[in-house]
């Protein structure tokens, strides 16, 4: 549960299903998508779908265009960015999930900076050339 809300309060996005459960397959798969999706239409509000990606409770690969409209941290994030980019600052965000990461490079790119990305799939060869 507390990760659950975890995710809520750095973006709402990420307690909608990644996916629909109806469109996996295996019954692991099936079984794990299924509470997510369960999760999400017992959590999100109807009103706010239309506000999501994807505007259902699947977030599937759809894009945000407004994240700071469901994320305090995103507002902060911006702020913050806009101060560091006037003071030509170089900045290293952290996150614990790789779902928020995906959004904070989306937001990043959607404003115009430049980013570099290092996470658990970044080979170790690469990662001395960052």
């Amino acid at each position: 549960a507390l990760s659950k809300l975890s995710k809520l309060c750095s973006h709402a996005s990420l307690i909608q299903a990644e996916r629909h459960p109806d469109n996996v397959i295996g019954e692991k798969v099936k079984l794990k998508m299924q509470k997510e999706y369960d999760f999400a239409r017992a959590a999100i509000p109807h009103e706010i779908l239309p506000n999501l990606p994807g505007k259902s409770y699947v977030r599937g690969r759809s894009v945000l265009a407004d994240h700071q409209a469901l994320s305090g941290k995103m507002t902060v994030l911006n702020a913050l960015l806009q101060k560091y980019q006037r003071n030509r600052d170089r900045v290293l965000l952290f996150s614990y999930s790789t779902t928020a990461l995906d959004f904070i490079q989306q937001f990043c790119k959607e404003h115009g900076y430049t980013t570099i990305r290092l996470d658990g799939k970044t080979k170790n060869s690469d990662r001395q050339d960052l």
